[in-house]
């Protein structure tokens, strides 16, 4: 759709606009400000997404870093190991949305900041979707893809968490095949 210069030409400028929107978000406003500018940012970043998804995948010198987060052990298990067999290298697991945004922080602190979380919707203490609020209206984690992998089907579901601005949605069960697809980019 555009050519590669055009595409980062593109995301920079969306970038700086979710960086404005995001130093509005400190000021005082009423509910519907809010609720405005965090849908801009919502936008922003789904666009910034879609763009970056159409560029070359870039050359890192460090694997991507997951973060998992499930509150069912199992689950969290399966999920890391079928992403240790696509060739994920550097997985971490959290037991819900409060705990991911923990490690999430901690790594930033530590100069080593996650690439891509994939995270259930329903769990206890913070759902996946509030998981996905928090991140996208972070200054410090809006960059970080977050997809969601749920037992929800529903297509209202799928669209609640698209205008929330997920970066993906994939439902249980998932194979290998499906995550290598949905998750290419990241390898």
């Amino acid at each position: 759709m555009f050519l590669p210069f055009e595409a980062t030409f593109i995301i920079n400028k969306l970038e700086k606009e979710v960086e404005q929107n995001q130093q509005k978000l400190t000021s005082e406003l009423n509910d519907s400000q809010r609720t405005e500018i965090e849908q801009n940012i919502i936008i922003a970043i789904a666009c910034i997404t879609k763009l970056q998804k159409e560029l070359p995948a870039k050359a890192t010198n460090r694997p991507a870093k997951v973060l998992v987060v499930d509150d069912v052990e199992t689950m969290r298990q399966v999920n890391k190991h079928l992403l240790l067999d696509i060739g994920f290298e550097n997985i971490d697991v959290a037991i819900n949305g409060h705990d991911a945004l923990v490690r999430l922080q901690q790594a930033l602190d530590e100069g080593s900041p996650y690439d891509l979380v994939i995270s259930d919707w329903e769990m206890p203490k913070m759902s996946g979707m509030e998981l996905l609020k928090h991140i996208k209206t972070s200054p410090l984690l809006w960059r970080t893809h977050l997809y969601l992998l749920t037992g929800l089907s529903e297509k209202q579901d799928v669209m609640t968490a698209i205008k929330a601005g997920v970066s993906g949605y994939m439902t249980k069960p998932v194979n290998q095949k499906i995550l290598k697809n949905k998750l290419a980019y990241y390898l």
